[in-house]
């Protein structure tokens, strides 16, 4: 594939985060299960059946095999699903175990900073995304993020800076657009 007119074979793709929140809300299940492609992903549904959707900033650092580091800022809406003939029962793939169902998420629609980031993310994760500026504004006690397109505001997000730092050793499957 071509990134940026150099051209890369695949190698070892580093992503490094420098900087992210990540907030979950809830939706309504039909509007999220029509934004899905496929009809083996489903939504993954809370306690009250509604469901799981998360908005992402991320300030990244991408480091492909062969070519000079690429920082880009990420911004984006995406649904926690599960790969299957059937849904999920609530709240269930959220649990670790080895027999948990196949917790993944598909994003629904992403932000980046700039034409590299773009690329790698179609290219090679068969992810859609739109380029535009994702503005960030650190506080003392709160990190926002804004993304505006060319209709205006697209997505703003503040959070509040945390002692708690959370960390998982837990895979998380993103599926992606891919023919091959």
């Amino acid at each position: 594939m071509t990134v940026d007119g150099h051209e890369y074979g695949g190698g070892r793709t580093e992503m490094l985060i420098r900087d992210s929140v990540l907030a979950g809300f809830t939706a309504e299940p039909r509007a999220v299960e029509c934004l899905l492609p496929a009809d083996r992903l489903h939504p993954v549904r809370w306690f009250n059946g509604r469901a799981l959707v998360s908005v992402l900033y991320a300030d990244w650092l991408m480091r492909l095999e062969g070519l000079p580091p690429v920082r880009f800022g990420e911004s984006g809406v995406g649904a926690m699903v599960t790969f299957g003939d059937k849904p999920a029962p609530r709240v269930v793939p959220l649990y670790a175990g080895a027999g948990r169902p196949s917790l993944g998420h598909w994003w629904l629609c992403t932000a980046v900073t700039n034409n590299v980031a773009r690329e790698v993310f179609a290219q090679a994760w068969g992810e859609w995304s739109f380029i535009a500026p994702v503005l960030v504004e650190r506080g003392r006690d709160s990190l926002r993020c804004r993304v505006e397109d060319r209709h205006g505001l697209w997505l703003e997000l503040t959070a509040s800076r945390t002692s708690k730092v959370r960390t998982s050793e837990d895979a998380l499957i993103s599926y992606g657009r891919r023919d091959d």
